[in-house]
């Protein structure tokens, strides 16, 4: 997932700030909208700078009281730290970690496009985490099934073959028959776990040439009866 898909669920507002505003407003309309940065702005649009509760803590360590009414400008991160709406989760949070810091611009052509916290950031990729998870467990529900049923078959033929041999005059073609029935279990359950060990074996195969027109080709063609139901027609070029 990138920076985009915090876009789209938080939105694209931020909370700005002139650069000739006084420190103590920014606190205060911190407070308010209970953000932990502002986005210093130029009237153009352009992003100026960056103050934070980090910034403001140093001022104060540094001026005192005083600091209230120095300018934002004075107190700001000027060398901002931004970031595309492209950037992968990943990318950002290894930005962030990097840089220390908490909160990350988005630029578009310069100007401001929104912003990303670092909560922003870790929710989204716990949700990516816990879907990577939910489809390891798909994964092994398939293959649970898979096993399973050669597995039970070959319960069923063994019981069968038992009962078969208890009884008198032992019928040896009902016996062989259900022999034959298990060594056949045996062997599908034997590909199905070579299929598994061949899925990911090919995981450490590393770079290999593609058709990417194939596979297009390939998810058009699945997908066909879906799109014909939903009346949808598509052209490839």
């Amino acid at each position: 997932m990138s920076v985009r898909h915090i876009l789209s669920r938080k939105g694209r507002g931020v909370v700005t700030i002139e650069p000739a505003a006084r420190v103590g407003a920014a606190i205060r309309l911190m407070a308010q909208r209970r953000v932990g940065a502002l986005v210093v702005t130029d009237p153009d649009g352009r992003i100026a700078g960056i103050i934070s509760e980090r910034d403001i803590v140093r001022a104060f360590d540094d001026k005192g009281a005083a600091v209230i009414n120095a300018l934002v400008a004075d107190t700001m991160t000027r060398k901002v730290v931004t970031c595309s709406e492209t950037m992968s989760i990943v990318e950002i949070m290894e930005r962030m970690a990097r840089g220390k810091f908490r909160h990350v611009p988005i630029a578009k052509r310069g100007r401001l496009a929104g912003i990303v916290s670092i909560n922003d950031v870790v929710r989204l990729r716990l949700e990516e985490l816990e879907n990577e998870l939910t489809k390891v467990d798909e994964v092994t529900a398939s293959i649970a099934h898979e096993v399973r049923q050669p597995l039970t078959a070959i319960a069923t033929n063994g019981a069968a073959a038992l009962r078969f041999l208890d009884k008198m005059p032992l019928d040896y073609d009902e016996v062989r028959r259900a022999l034959n029935s298990i060594m056949d279990d045996c062997h599908r359950t034997s590909e199905v776990f070579d299929s598994i060990r061949d899925l990911f074996r090919a995981f450490n195969h590393g770079k290999q040439q593609v058709s990417v027109n194939e596979i297009i080709t390939e998810v058009l063609q699945s997908l066909s009866g879906d799109l014909e139901d939903h009346g949808i027609t598509v052209r490839s070029e």
